[in-house]
């Protein structure tokens, strides 16, 4: 018995029933509370209407009164009509706030607060109104003994006859002379509403009851009953009984529900199937996520070195280029003595070699020391507008001697919109004759040498300049390091490994991007992205797909 009335407590039949009576309940309260709330809206209107009728008749009982300045008639009045039912309070107050004449004696000669409730409609503003709205004529608030209490303001103009009276005379600029201020009480309107609203919630209870009876009734048969055979054909098919089916014939939601999972059965083989597929994709992109992840890795890592070897090599440049410079100045020195000693010729010969073999090593060093100061300066680029045609035309200029040498087929092509762009170009032109110098050395046997520059079709204020050649490619386990300072692959000693460092310094300081495609025996594509515009581009610019 305890395990039935369990399973009835956690049926969805007993929910849903709980469900719709909260449902109803709810609809009822609102309906009780809009309802209530219309009716003390109603009630209240009508209060105000009442309360500015009588405000009215009073002030016009004082109009004559007030133009006069007859005193005791208007304080007779004043106080008459404060003894009558359902008036709190009645007082009279000039612009200043003092009260002049009331109800309640002890009250005339006070000032009152400007910012009370019974002022701040005029005055709680930066300036004061000089016409007061009707909504602004009414305020209700509480009285600890007497309840809620509606007051009524109603504004004393400085009509003609009044400006004008030769009694007490007021200047024209005045358009307000004072307030009426008649408070009314609500605590028998309070009252007759608490009556109705206690009868109108026992007729809610009763209603309520009758249809907490017919609900359950529809509850059961209609839900109560057709759950119970879906729960056990759905206990089935998770026991993994795949030919089960539902035998619940219905033209409703529960009906579709039963036929739904009987064509569960058949369509779990091929869901379990394309899971299983959909699996292997996911590590498929998991895998292809990481990698990226490791390439962004290693640009990180690429930025850091070559800003602590730009340090560096700032610091060991400065310090070698003078001793540097002495030794190649006394080996032209010492080369013009030994031509003036006399010596055997095989000893001067010797001589004058070993000081040449100096020399030539100075001068290379010097070169690196070189290398190495334009490849440690971050701030001494000069951007202005430049031809990036003519850039490329004296690049190709200095490089033709290598170029006829090596017997190399070579071109070169700009097209770019506009034609001049913001660059430095003495350092492009320095980059470009770097990648132009290694693609000539990478084909030692001939083969064909390309350099172009277009509009980047990704990015509209990007440029493209690629640099394409024939030669055997680099290796993948290499090409991470290639624009590493010192790095090398060159066996003949000549190469300093400085020369694609400082490319990629010079792209760096341009706010572009160096791009590297290539594959064993297929070539070498190097590609510089820089943006045409120096100063007003952004250098996280996405790339449109």
């Amino acid at each position: 018995m305890r395990r039935r009335i369990g399973k009835i407590a956690r049926s969805i039949s007993l929910k849903l029933l709980g469900s719709s009576l909260a449902i109803f309940i709810g609809c009822l309260s609102l309906y009780a509370f809009v309802s209530h709330q219309l009716h003390v809206g109603v009630t209240e209107r009508l209060v105000r209407q009442s309360a500015e009728r009588s405000g009215d008749l009073l002030k016009n009982a004082l109009y004559n009164a007030m133009l006069t300045n007859n005193r005791a008639n208007l304080y007779a009045t004043i106080s008459q009509v404060g003894r009558e039912p359902g008036i709190d309070r009645v007082r009279l107050y000039d612009k200043g706030g003092e009260v002049k004449f009331s109800s309640r004696d002890a009250e005339i000669g006070v000032a009152v607060d400007m910012r009370a409730e019974a002022c701040y409609a005029c005055h709680n503003v930066d300036q004061p109104f000089t016409t007061l709205p009707q909504k602004e004529k009414f305020r209700i608030f509480e009285n600890p003994d007497l309840g809620r209490i509606i007051g009524l303001i109603i504004p004393i103009y400085n009509d003609p006859a009044c400006s004008n009276a030769a009694c007490h005379a007021h200047d024209n600029d005045k358009t307000i002379l004072g307030v009426l201020d008649m408070q009314f009480e609500l605590a028998t309107l309070d009252a007759q509403t608490g009556v109705a609203e206690q009868r109108a919630f026992g007729f809610a209870t009763l209603f309520l009851v009758v249809g907490v009876v017919l609900l359950a009734g529809v509850v059961y048969l209609t839900v109560y009953r057709p759950v119970g055979v879906l729960k056990e054909g759905t206990t089935a098919l998770s026991g993994g009984d795949l030919d089960h089916r539902i035998p619940l014939q219905r033209h409703d939601e529960l009906g579709d529900l039963a036929r739904s999972f009987n064509r569960m059965a058949d369509n779990l083989r091929e869901a379990r199937r394309q899971q299983e597929a959909w699996s292997k994709t996911l590590e498929k992109q998991v895998a292809e996520k990481a990698r990226e992840l490791e390439a962004i890795h290693q640009e990180m890592l690429q930025v850091e070195r070559m800003t602590s070897l730009g340090k560096l090599a700032a610091t060991v440049a400065h310090e070698l280029n003078n001793p540097l410079a002495g030794i190649l100045n006394y080996a032209k020195l010492l080369s013009r003595r030994v031509g003036r000693i006399e010596l055997a010729e095989e000893d001067r010969r010797k001589c004058l070699d070993q000081l040449a073999l100096i020399g030539d090593e100075s001068r290379r060093c010097g070169n690196i020391v070189k290398n190495l100061l334009v490849f440690a300066r971050g701030s001494t680029v000069n951007i202005r507008r430049s031809s990036l045609e003519e850039v490329v035309r004296r690049a190709m200029h200095l490089v033709n001697h290598h170029i006829e040498l090596a017997q190399i087929e070579a071109t070169w092509s700009v097209a770019v919109d506009p034609p001049e762009i913001d660059i430095d170009p003495d350092q492009i032109l320095q980059a470009l004759v770097a990648l132009l110098v290694n693609a000539v050395e990478a084909m030692d046997r001939g083969g064909h040498l390309e350099i172009s520059a277009m509009n980047d079709p990704r990015r509209p204020r990007w440029v493209r300049i690629t640099v394409a050649d024939d030669g055997p490619g680099i290796p993948e386990e290499i090409r991470d390091h290639i624009f590493e300072p010192f790095y090398t692959t060159k066996k003949d000693g000549k190469g300093s490994g400085l020369g694609l460092a400082v490319v990629y310094g010079i792209v760096q300081h341009h706010k572009g991007e160096i791009e590297i495609e290539s594959d064993p025996g297929q070539g070498t594509r190097f590609i510089l992205n820089i943006p045409m515009i120096h100063e007003r581009i952004d250098p996280d610019e996405s790339i449109d797909s």
